[in-house]
């Protein structure tokens, strides 16, 4: 499966930080946007196994 990597920067129609604060969850806010990172061992997806194509939450994107 090959990776398809977009910048959210390179996004036409980017969303402003007051739009992205109504849409995200502070977490999700802190890492998308501040580049933070969340505690270690805590991700909902940590022991996730499926296939599947995951998506930016900023601008939709497939990630991996």
């Amino acid at each position: 499966m090959s990776t398809f990597k977009v910048r959210c920067e390179q996004m036409a129609n980017q969303p402003s930080a007051e739009e992205l604060k109504k849409k995200l969850s502070e977490m999700q806010f802190y890492v998308t946007q501040d580049r933070g990172t969340e505690p270690p061992f805590t991700g909902r997806l940590l022991h996730n196994k499926r296939d599947g194509v995951y998506h930016c939450l900023v601008c939709g994107t497939p990630r991996f």
